[in-house]
């Protein structure tokens, strides 16, 4: 499993992968790019023979972040985000300089359903875009960037139209695939250095 150095600016991002996130998954997207941060995903990571899992350890050490959104763990179960929970706590615990965010869509939901993480309490976005970006820049908040909540909820907006036209123009109306993360990713940059101008 190929390993580089880690880059302070990226973040892997665990999420579920349905329709039903889509506006929590492009408000998570703008809100990291608005901070200077770059999402970072299993679905962009072309398969070279080496598997999924070695692709996720890969990536996930890579990372200075990462985020992982619990909000889907309930029935039907998936195993997937807490899984790769786990494995960002072990990488935390072995190499040291990993950050973990977690978040969720209820208070105490996950405290009740994965009580090994008790003591560390998910942001909660209620299933919100807007909670979603409030959530995100809470946490990456600093003196050097730090956008209002209402203008990367305005930025998202934007990007949410977007999202919905390339995911019209797919056969499968999926946004979750390679070239749909590159491309939402991509315009959220646009929308951010368009607003800086």
């Amino acid at each position: 499993m190929p390993t580089s150095s880690k880059n302070n600016r990226w973040v892997f991002i665990n999420i579920p992968f349905d329709q039903s996130y889509e506006k929590c998954y492009t408000s998570l997207i703008i809100s990291l790019v608005s901070v200077g941060l770059i999402p970072r995903s299993v679905l962009h990571i072309p398969e070279h023979g080496e598997g999924r899992l070695d692709r996720l350890i890969g990536l996930i050490q890579q990372c200075k972040f990462s985020v992982h959104d619990l909000s889907r763990t309930g029935t039907p179960v998936r195993f997937n985000m807490p899984f790769e929970l786990g494995l960002a706590y072990s990488i935390k615990e072995l190499k040291g300089n990993h950050e973990i965010i977690m978040l969720d869509k209820k208070a105490y939901r996950l405290q009740k359903n994965l009580s090994d993480v008790n003591g560390r309490d998910p942001l909660i976005h209620n299933d919100s875009a807007r909670r979603m970006i409030e959530c995100i820049l809470g946490v990456f908040y600093s003196r050097s960037v730090n956008p209002e909540p209402a203008f990367v909820y305005y930025l998202w907006k934007k990007l949410w139209e977007y999202a919905k036209e390339l995911k019209n123009e797919k056969a499968n109306r999926s946004l979750y695939d390679r070239l749909s993360f590159e491309k939402i990713v991509s315009a959220a940059n646009i929308l951010i250095q368009l607003e800086k101008n």
